[in-house]
């Protein structure tokens, strides 16, 4: 679903990442979320998919194989926030995201570019609700808006609950010129099979760290295969992009990524062939001891 794949690489604004810095020349991941601050993540996601197909063209119709190949251009805008209030006596603490924009933009063969409006699972006007408590952990309390479905609210509240403990770099270390690979997951939708779930591998590698901000190389990679009852469905995927935490501040300011990714999808006497390239850019504006977030 691809809601679903879009939710986890926009995890961040979930789980505010903490840097915390033993030496100038590594860096150590604590994931959770700080006290009265607020978080704004803007992210732009370009996407260019040809869409073709292979094997016993005999057994289509003529006007199905006529319309390919096909190419969509797509492009999706989001504005998500997380606010956090002061602690309480007990230590505990509020937490409120909410996404003030979700649009979805495309192009079919050249045409020009609108807004997708039916068919697309938006999240602009969700508003989620937790509590951060002493020991690091967050407590999902309410969803609500955005056309959220319940199967969406599962989604929600594992992701929000879990914070850190879904992101593998959440306590580990990395030096000035080492590399650390962590796996992210994405999911498949294939109509006649339901949902195919892979994970790709990520590896950062610390490049330098200047006046507290940490500048991080990301390489993508992924080649999977997946036996179903229509054959077999391949996967190849690779990319790269860059990243920046600010440590004192314990955000990421900016983060950049290309991919390409092509996918085998089996149909009887015939596949589908899926070329897509990728970018996304995502800057974050930080604000701290300025807002409090309501019960």
């Amino acid at each position: 679903m691809k809601y679903i794949f879009l939710f986890f690489i926009s995890f961040p604004i979930f789980a505010q990442v903490q840097v915390q810095v033993q030496v100038q020349d590594q860096v150590h991941f604590s994931f959770g979320y700080k006290a009265n601050t607020k978080t704004t993540i803007e992210t732009e996601t370009l996407a260019d998919t040809e869409m073709s197909i292979r094997g016993d063209f005999d057994t289509l119709p003529k006007e199905v194989v006529d319309r390919f190949p096909v190419r969509v251009i797509s492009k999706n805008i989001k504005i998500q926030s997380a606010s956090t209030g002061d602690k309480n006596g007990n230590g505990i603490y509020p937490i409120e995201s909410y996404v003030s924009k979700d649009r979805n933009y495309y192009s079919v063969n050249g045409s020009e570019m609108i807004e997708k409006s039916s068919g697309v699972v938006s999240m602009e006007g969700l508003k989620i609700k937790g509590e951060g408590l002493p020991n690091g952990k967050i407590v999902f309390l309410s969803a609500e808006g955005g056309n959220v479905t319940e199967e969406l609210k599962d989604v929600i509240k594992s992701v929000f609950t879990q914070g850190g403990e879904l992101n593998d770099l959440n306590n580990k270390t990395v030096k000035i010129g080492e590399s650390i690979s962590v796996n992210i997951p994405i999911a498949m939708p294939i109509k006649s099979e339901g949902q195919i779930s892979f994970d790709m591998e990520m590896k950062y590698t610390l490049n330098r760290i200047d006046s507290d901000i940490a500048y991080f190389d990301i390489a993508y990679f992924a080649a999977m295969e997946f036996e179903v009852e229509s054959g077999r469905i391949d996967v190849n995927g690779s990319g790269y992009g860059t990243m920046l935490y600010d440590i004192e501040n314990t955000y990421m300011p900016e983060l950049e990524t290309a991919m390409t990714m092509e996918m085998l999808i089996p149909n009887g006497s015939y596949s589908f062939i899926t070329n897509t390239t990728s970018s996304t850019k995502m800057v974050t504006h930080f604000e701290s001891g300025l807002t409090k977030a309501s019960n």
